[in-house]
């Protein structure tokens, strides 16, 4: 519960988390990439039991705060590496509503991050090829 109560400051209350039933699975900072110029952004991604969280950083003097930018349930969420010769340590999550290509800031954040959202198949997580 701590660490939920963490999570939930850090979105700065605006987002409704601190509930028995959310699990935490992981939290972190992650790249977004630009369609448009090819660019890195910096987001943070929050993963619970039933959604992943993508967040964009607020501009705040004191405390790094965050809000959230997307949502999509695990239920039906689909995962893709993309990674090529040009650009390393990426993949695709998609939901119903919203796709991201994002890439990771080194290769072990990037396998280690498609692990263990693959290996929650409780959560009803489909690998994409």
């Amino acid at each position: 519960m701590r660490k939920l109560l963490k999570v939930y400051e850090l979105l700065g209350g605006e987002e409704d988390i601190v509930n028995p039933t959310n699990e935490l699975i992981k939290e972190g900072h992650i790249l977004k990439l630009s369609n448009k110029n090819g660019t890195t952004q910096d987001r943070y991604l929050i993963l619970f039991n039933d959604r992943l969280l993508y967040c964009v950083p607020k501009l705040r003097l004191i405390g790094q705060k965050y809000s959230v930018r997307a949502r999509i349930d695990v239920d039906g969420m689909e995962l893709k590496e993309t990674s090529s010769a040009a650009v390393s340590r990426t993949f695709l999550v998609s939901g119903k509503q919203r796709s991201l290509e994002l890439q990771a800031r080194k290769e072990t954040q990037a396998a280690q991050s498609v692990c263990e959202i693959r290996e929650n198949e409780d959560f009803g997580v489909s690998a994409g090829s």
